[in-house]
């Protein structure tokens, strides 16, 4: 059985954002620490927008683009 209906909006660029961001966690220390945090819900998701994990994942997604 296949969900239906629309994709909120936004949908591809966050499902795009969360494959850099794993890609980035797996090789730098610094981000695989914050998302192991947030995932075990000891630090908000918001730790994962800030400036130094923002720019990297921006920068990888304009290269992959």
């Amino acid at each position: 059985m296949k969900t239906r209906g629309e994709r909120p909006d936004g949908f591809q660029q966050r499902a795009q954002f969360g494959g850099m961001l794993q890609r980035i966690a797996a090789e730098d220390p610094a981000v695989h620490r914050a998302l192991t945090e947030v995932n075990h819900l000891l630090i908000p998701p918001t730790v994962l927008r800030e400036p130094p994990i923002l720019e990297k994942v921006t920068a990888l997604m304009a290269t992959a683009s």
